[in-house]
């Protein structure tokens, strides 16, 4: 809104203050006079709640000391008003008369309201100054991200809270990597209310390029300043990326020691180009106890215990004893996590005991095994050796028990642009693995292969590509573990069909097959901040031939909200197969 109708705005609020003062002392004289009047606002429905709450006329019904020489200044007001709040969401030419009923009881205020055609973004123009349009390429690269991810692009209805908002996001983009201290130069927003055109037009200083500078602790008193820095996403004099300021948060917020993290970095506090990181840390208690309750639509109704230790065996050494019970599986688990090496990798060892009843087929396993990973999140490896002893009951079927000696390796890429809720990029995860012949019932490889590409249109738009297949080598599926083996259907794989009933089946129960194969397209369209509306076509399925694969179909509509632990999804899905409608939700990037 111009300041000049700001300026006005706060002018009327202060005269109908006074004029409401002076109405209580004509009040106390002559307390007869007290008018009663309720407001009707007739306008489009999107725009009745702004005028709503924003208007004085509205607010003031109801009070005691109201008089006919007031609501007349009142509904006199009502019409600046609501141009003020018209304007505000891209109505510039409106039509507003205000009339009143003395007749009805109470006395009724119509606000008739035409708001006449938005006015929508004619011309957007986007500068960079500062530092960076001395790089040329990168000024070019800049540019282009900045006009893709425009929210106000040709077109678009203009709104106040909309331009605020792509200034906001603009300085953002430019502030993430390099120029911490990038801010709006200039901008400007020239409405021609005639033919309902906005031009826009915003100039982004990047100011001189930072680097991480010095690393400031405070809050450490169990564990020791060099515990925080073997987690360092980054070192001095790297190039300033606010990427590596989340993950190296994330880093410290994992390792569980803490009650509280927070890593800033303030570029007003740049010095010679060198930016302080300050790490602020709140330590946990050694020991702690968590219980929770919860559903899902693949595994139903859920109770979690999770218990932990933070020093055990020895200094920063963590016990974790976890136990879930949900509807169809059940499981418990206890692991010791060392503490995580300066060369960037966590180890853990644990043991695990599982529970599923799932399409007729139940599960008890049993599994021990060590894992080293990565802490590096763009590029991750992982490696792994387990014992695992499996008895499998078909509903029908003969039962099977089985072990494995199972050994396995998994890496994963990400090149997208934010790690938690992806815009754009691509994900590829690769699993190889096997049973080792002599200590397994039998021998077998693994592999498996994930992908999944984020493609945007625009700010509003988005699709999804992802993609899935896996192979157990082996002559026969007799001998191995039923979790080795491949099952799908549910929120997070075929969405239409329920929690891993998709597969070989044997008896009256659906078991796991030798292959899988899924692929899945989503199109997103992001109608309020953080809530999106989807459409969506999964198809997938498990068999022991490939000759003998059919995909199952699913497809549906759904809502996607942003969060900080990633998007929320909330799916209606029919599955073609088995002709029925079913209602999915998650949480999370799907892998």
């Amino acid at each position: 809104m111009p300041p000049a109708r700001r300026v006005s705005s706060r002018l009327r609020a202060c005269l109908a203050a006074l004029l409401l003062a002076a109405a209580a002392l004509a009040q106390a004289q002559a307390p007869d006079a007290y008018v009663k009047y309720r407001v009707e606002i007739a306008a489009p429905l999107a725009l009745v709640e702004p005028l709503r709450s924003g208007l004085d006329l509205v607010r003031w019904q109801g009070y005691e000391t109201m008089t006919p020489e007031l609501l007349r200044r009142l509904m006199t007001e009502a019409a600046a008003e609501a141009r003020d709040i018209l304007a505000a969401h891209g109505y510039f030419s409106p039509t507003v008369n205000a009339t009143l009923d003395p007749a009805a009881e109470p006395q009724v205020v119509r606000l008739a309201v035409e708001p006449g055609e938005p006015t929508r973004v004619t011309a957007v123009d986007l500068r960079l100054a500062g530092a960076i349009a001395e790089d040329r390429a990168g000024e070019e690269a800049m540019l282009a991200r900045l006009r893709e991810d425009w929210p106000l692009p040709v077109g678009t209805v203009f709104t106040q809270a909309d331009w605020d908002r792509a200034k906001r996001l603009a300085v953002a983009l430019v502030s993430d990597r390099l120029y911490a201290g990038a801010r709006i130069a200039a901008s400007e927003a020239r409405i021609d209310p005639a033919t309902r055109a906005a031009t826009l037009a915003v100039a982004i200083d990047s100011g001189p390029p930072l680097r991480f500078g010095a690393l400031q602790i405070t809050g450490t008193a169990r564990h020791d300043e060099a515990r925080v820095r073997s987690l360092w996403t980054f070192a001095p004099d790297e190039p300033y990326d606010r990427e590596k300021l989340e993950r190296f948060q994330r880093r410290l917020v994992a390792t569980g020691y803490f009650a509280s993290v927070q890593v800033e970095a303030d570029p007003a506090a740049a010095a010679d180009g060198a930016v302080p990181v300050r790490v602020s840390l709140i330590e946990g208690p050694r020991r702690r106890l968590e219980l929770s309750l919860g559903y899902s639509t693949d595994t139903k109704f859920r109770g979690s215990f999770d218990w932990r230790n933070n020093d055990v065996f020895a200094r920063d050494w963590r016990l974790r004893l976890n136990a879930n019970l949900e509807t169809v599986q059940q499981w418990a688990e206890l692991a010791v996590d060392l503490p995580e090496r300066p060369s960037g990798w966590a180890d853990s060892v644990g043991v695990r005991w599982k529970r599923t009843d799932i399409e007729n087929l139940e599960t008890d396993e049993w599994r021990i095994g060590v894992r080293t990973t990565a802490l590096e999140e763009r590029s991750r490896p992982s490696f792994g050796a387990a014992y695992i002893a499996s008895r499998q009951t078909p509903s029908g079927a003969p039962t099977e028990d089985v072990h494995a000696t199972f050994l396995d390796y998994v890496h994963t890429w990400r090149t997208t642009d934010n790690l938690l809720s992806p815009r754009r990029g691509r994900v590829t995860q690769l699993e190889l693995g096997g049973g080792v012949p002599g200590v397994s019932t039998q021998g077998f490889g693994r592999a498996i292969g994930r992908f999944a590409w984020f493609v945007p249109f625009g700010p509003e738009n988005e699709l999804a590509f992802r993609a899935e297949a896996g192979a157990v080598l082996a002559s026969a599926r007799e001998g191995i573990p039923e979790s080795l083996l491949f099952r799908t259907g549910g929120a997070t794989t075929v969405r239409g069909y329920n929690f891993e009933s998709l597969g070989v089946t044997q008896g009256e129960a659906i078991v796991g097959g030798r292959y899988l194969a899924i692929v899945s397209g989503e199109y997103t369209r992001w109608v309020w901040e953080g809530i999106g509306i989807a459409a969506f076509v999964d198809a997938g399925n498990a068999a022991d031939e490939i000759s003998g694969f059919r995909f199952a179909l699913g497809y549906g509509v759904g809502v996607r909200v942003r969060s900080p632990i990633g998007p929320f999804r909330l799916d209606v899905a029919y599955g073609e197969e088995d002709h029925a409608v079913r209602l999915h939700f998650s949480v999370g990037l799907t892998f």
